[in-house]
């Protein structure tokens, strides 16, 4: 009987890539205990994480391949939150028009920033593409 190593590495890149991710959401977690923060312990952990990314100075291979296999499976991990609110009918009831607006303001900004910051972005890190306006 032949033992076929074929997705051995990716299985090995999913399970450390998980590792980290996990293990930066609990010291998030832990960072907001610890200081009594007001700040979700999940947004300090991705800024720790966002900050180690920044000091190695590029992404790991295995958090390359973890990401990757995860990122077409984002509206998943999202579900639930929706799931949440709309077991909330009463608050959204009362507050509806108030979120109808935020939710459109936001809409309306991200729409605007995101192809300036993208542009940005690319003009500062990608020295080929200085020419850009």
């Amino acid at each position: 009987m032949k033992i076929s190593f074929k997705y051995f590495h990716k299985a090995v890149d999913l399970c450390l890539g998980l590792v980290v991710l996990i293990g930066f959401q609990y010291l998030g977690d832990l960072f907001k205990n610890l200081f009594a923060l007001s700040i979700p312990g999940v947004i300090l952990g991705m800024l720790l994480f966002f900050t180690g990314l920044l000091i190695i100075g590029k992404v790991p291979q295995f958090l390359s391949s973890c990401t990757d296999t995860l990122l077409p499976l984002l509206p998943l991990f999202i579900l639930p939150s929706f799931l949440g609110i709309m077991a909330h009918q009463d608050l959204l009831s009362r507050d509806a028009l108030a979120l109808l607006i935020a939710i459109t303001v936001g809409l309306i900004l991200t729409q605007l920033l995101i192809p300036w910051l993208f542009l940005f972005l690319l003009k500062h890190f990608n020295p080929e593409q200085k020419k850009l306006p």
